[in-house]
């Protein structure tokens, strides 16, 4: 089966751009006469552009052109998710570094965004779980992670400075629990926390998606409670979940 020309256009601008033919910094034609230069349709040259901005390599503007921002495609963080266990977590391929761990109370837990009365049941002091998130091979984290778990699964043999899978697997592992209920919301906000920023590579005031997990077991008992601070450039969510035969 033949490619799809868009890809082989994709290919061809990346080619160019490894051999130095066009650099970062550069605008192309517009698209019309891009097209014409190619030999293209100009639908099938806006396919290949929007899967080159998505790929960061270029910068389309609204009458300011089409711009050459990088000369590598961004590496983004990828979840596909087919299964219920998939769902559940934002960490498949990557690695979480842990920061720091500490005690917090209920009434501490009440302040946080999203928490509600519900968990008066699970417990009185929670621990906290504080660290980054890292895609392979990347010094720069993409997300910074916060979870909160109760304190009759808080043995978790952790310490500042481990790196692990993620705080769900090691609940599971040490208590032998398995997750069985999800609920998740993800947000837009704007990143107000300088120090988060800056752990991340962005700037205070950027945007940013901000995840909130809550994972219980099969009988309904409260795992953990996380949130996430990601870089929105760096993620990237595809569901396929097929339910029932």
């Amino acid at each position: 089966m033949s490619r799809a020309l868009y890809k082989i256009l994709v290919d061809d601008l990346l080619s160019k751009l490894a051999r130095g033919e066009i650099r970062v910094g550069e605008r192309l034609p517009p698209e019309e006469e891009y097209a014409q230069q190619v030999g293209v349709s100009r639908s099938t040259l806006r396919k290949a552009f929007e899967q080159l901005e998505y790929d960061g390599i270029l910068k389309r503007r609204k009458r300011g052109g089409t711009e050459v921002i990088a000369d590598k495609p961004v590496k983004r963080y990828r979840i596909v998710a087919k299964e219920f266990y998939d769902v559940l977590s934002v960490a498949q391929g990557t690695t979480l570094k842990i920061n720091d761990l500490y005690s917090i109370t209920i009434d501490a837990m009440y302040e946080m965004p999203g928490i509600d009365s519900s968990i008066q049941q699970c417990a009185d002091n929670w621990l906290a779980v504080i660290g980054n998130r890292y895609l392979p091979g990347q010094e720069k984290p993409f997300a910074a992670l916060k979870v909160y778990v109760p304190e009759q699964f808080s043995d978790l043999g952790l310490s500042v400075g481990d790196q692990t899978e993620s705080v769900l697997v090691k609940i599971e592992s040490e208590y032998g629990v398995i997750a069985g209920g999800v609920k998740r919301e993800i947000s837009a906000d704007k990143l107000l926390d300088f120090d988060t920023a800056e752990a991340i590579g962005l700037d205070q005031g950027d945007a940013v998606l901000t995840v909130q997990t809550k994972v219980s077991d099969s009988n309904g008992e409260l795992l953990e409670i996380a949130y996430s601070i990601i870089d929105p450039e760096k993620f990237h969510i595809m569901t396929d979940v097929v339910v029932g035969g």
